[in-house]
């Protein structure tokens, strides 16, 4: 269920109406005196659902809640906040309502935003309100999922790569302090929502690691018929993980890395693949995401 804003930030003694009394209701009624965009807004609050068996990502599934805020855009200027504010993205909302990365606005316009990262502000030891960076969605679609079936499949070195590692993986060889073993998910890159989501399942340990496969770099070998017969590729591949109770991200990407050049040794023939390149790609969008970046080289034919 969608988070109450106030829940984690307040004295236990405070409601939502003291808060909202003390504080962020005269900075909102001054801000829209100023002109400022404040109005009824709607979140489209965002979980993940069923998984694509081939490209591995999920469905996604929106909810809508009611929430009030005031929307500063980029080019404006205002000082209502005391110190000011600085607008990252197209729009930022004040509001004391919870938000999330990947989730969307919806304004009584009809405009959708996407949300890109929140801050919460306290005043002394309690919950004042929060920023949430806004960027402008001019072309909205919404798309929930994209099922990736047909005859292309066969020549997408990512789904070939997917396969591969499926086929192959041994979960038993991946566990965490406790013995259990980890659930590892091979999925394209770059899915249609924030990887962190992932992650932040309503089941905990729903997901532990993921292997995200990118597109390829893709060299053809020329023969001396001047036609192409064959493909040399690289294929990146990022483990990605976060630290969890009883599961350090490094432990978790160490042991999958050691998976990974298992098959590779074990399974070598086929597409002749071979484990390369290996550098780290830790990103922060709040929650620290670990991960280390590996290259995939294979060679394979036009069929």
């Amino acid at each position: 269920m969608p988070d109450e804003a106030h829940a984690d930030y307040c004295r236990a003694d405070y409601t939502r109406a003291d808060v909202y009394i003390d504080n962020f209701s005269p900075l909102l009624a001054k801000l829209e005196s100023l002109g400022t965009v404040s109005c009824a807004l709607t979140r489209r609050y965002l979980t993940l659902g069923t998984r694509d068996a081939n490209s591995g990502w999920r469905d996604k599934e929106w909810t809508e809640i009611d929430v009030e805020g005031a929307m500063i855009p980029k080019t404006s200027q205002q000082t209502a906040t005391k110190v000011g504010t600085y607008v990252r993205n197209d729009y930022l909302l004040l509001t004391q309502d919870g938000f999330r990365e990947g989730d969307e606005l919806e304004d009584e316009a009809g405009q959708y935003f996407e949300v890109k990262g929140t801050r919460e502000h306290m005043l002394g030891d309690s919950f004042s309100h929060r920023e949430v960076d806004l960027t402008l969605l001019p072309a909205h679609a919404d798309v929930t999922f994209s099922t990736y079936t047909g005859t292309f499949l066969v020549d997408d070195a990512r789904y070939r790569t997917k396969v591969y590692l499926d086929t192959y993986w041994d979960e038993a060889n991946c566990e965490d302090d406790l013995g259990e073993e980890l659930t590892v998910v091979a999925m394209y890159e770059s899915p249609p929502y924030p990887l962190i989501l992932e992650f932040l399942s309503a089941e905990p340990g729903d997901t532990d690691a993921i292997l995200s496969i990118g597109k390829p770099e893709s060299t053809a070998i020329i023969g001396h018929d001047h036609i192409a017969f064959g493909y040399n590729e690289k294929v990146p591949i990022t483990i990605q993980a976060i630290n969890k109770t009883n599961l350090t991200a490094d432990k978790a990407i160490t042991q999958c890395e050691n998976e990974i050049r298992r098959i590779c040794q074990t399974y070598p023939l086929g597409s002749l693949r071979m484990l390369e390149t290996i550098r780290p790609a830790t990103t922060k969008p709040g929650t620290t995401l670990y991960g280390a970046e590996y290259v995939m080289r294979y060679t394979r034919g036009t069929t």
